[in-house]
């Protein structure tokens, strides 16, 4: 769960508060977690917080709480926080308090391998909750069409390529070789931390209650991937997210020559997965899966960005930096 993870992250101090609870006459009535990190400025590592969840009683909001629990925050952390993975409604918090500039907009992709517009439509608005089950029938008749169509693809993917569940220091190394310019530089001491310590796993609907912003999920998992050169050395490292019958790629490690057999490797997670669709932040990766026309019946423009107080922004401002969209707490959900 999100709440053991908090406590065996490698870069939180005993003393870190990464969870503010708002109470009146002893009732909960709303509450937000911090995940602390660190950013790289040159020689100087900077301690600050993600802002990384927010609920409210669902019959005490427009009061103001989030606005109470958002200024705590900004005096916990010294104004130092930053966001990406946000809801709308915690956005324009953000927006009106007047204190973030963004620092990055990542760029991306969206390919569509089967119809999902049960899903992608009835949580938009009360028309498409409406018809719901004219959109499982529709789906169900054009996902026969599609998987007709992709059981004719062939495809001839890499052999030179392992899973693995846990960093060594060899990968670790190479990860390092290749995010030198990152913001916060993860690296395998991080990483094996968020393997093992997952926010999203199997849960019912009552332990969900009792934590309003953890998700469900039937199937939360990472797939490690290493892949090799002809000489047997670490050519590339990719980690990638797969949530229900969704696939991402929140780190992706890698020199030019290899984003052909990356792009084969995501194809083979696809089938073996059976995934609807894939999120790519990398343009090296979607023009090479812009070239498998068959396989996707749809895709769109997406872009993730990233957020901070004025105090880091104009730290940042001052130097080169890169981020990945897994950074923050992206990769955990």
């Amino acid at each position: 769960s999100r709440a053991v993870s908090y406590t065996k992250n490698p870069r939180a101090d005993r003393n870190d508060i990464v969870l503010i609870l708002l109470y009146i006459e002893n009732q909960l009535i709303a509450y937000r977690t911090l995940l602390p990190d660190f950013m790289f400025s040159g020689k100087n590592k900077i301690k600050f917080f993600w802002l990384s969840g927010n609920w409210v009683k669902p019959e005490e909001r427009r009061k103001g709480y989030s606005t109470i629990l958002l200024n705590e925050a900004v005096k916990i952390s010294d104004n130092k926080l930053m966001f990406s993975n946000y809801a709308p409604a915690s956005k324009s918090l953000y927006d009106k308090s007047g204190i973030f500039r963004e620092i990055a907009n990542i760029s991306g992709k969206r390919f569509y391998i089967k119809s999902n517009f049960e899903q992608l439509l009835s949580e938009r608005n009360r028309f498409f909750e409406k018809i719901k089950l004219l959109l499982k029938i529709s789906d169900k008749v054009f996902n026969l069409f599609l998987e007709k169509k992709l059981a004719k693809l062939q495809f001839e993917f890499p052999q030179n390529y392992s899973s693995i569940n846990y960093i060594d220091k060899q990968t670790n190394d190479f990860i390092n070789q290749y995010s030198k310019k990152n913001l916060f530089k993860r690296n395998a001491n991080l990483f094996n931390w968020i393997f093992k310590n997952k926010w999203i796993s199997p849960q019912n609907k009552e332990t969900a209650e009792k934590y309003r912003f953890s998700s469900i999920a039937k199937v939360f998992k990472y797939e490690n991937i290493l892949l090799f050169d002809k000489s047997g050395q670490i050519s590339a490292f990719l980690i990638i997210k797969i949530r229900d019958k969704t696939l991402s790629t929140p780190y992706i490690y890698t020199s030019e020559n290899n984003y052909s057999q990356i792009s084969l490797l995501i194809i083979k997670l696809i089938q073996e997965n059976k995934i609807d669709f894939i999120t790519i932040y990398n343009n090296h990766i979607i023009s090479e899966l812009e070239k498998y026309k068959k396989l996707f019946w749809l895709n769109k423009k997406m872009n993730k960005k990233f957020f901070a107080t004025k105090t880091l922004s104009e730290i940042l401002s001052k130097n080169n930096y890169e981020i990945y969209s897994g950074d923050g707490d992206n990769i955990f959900t």
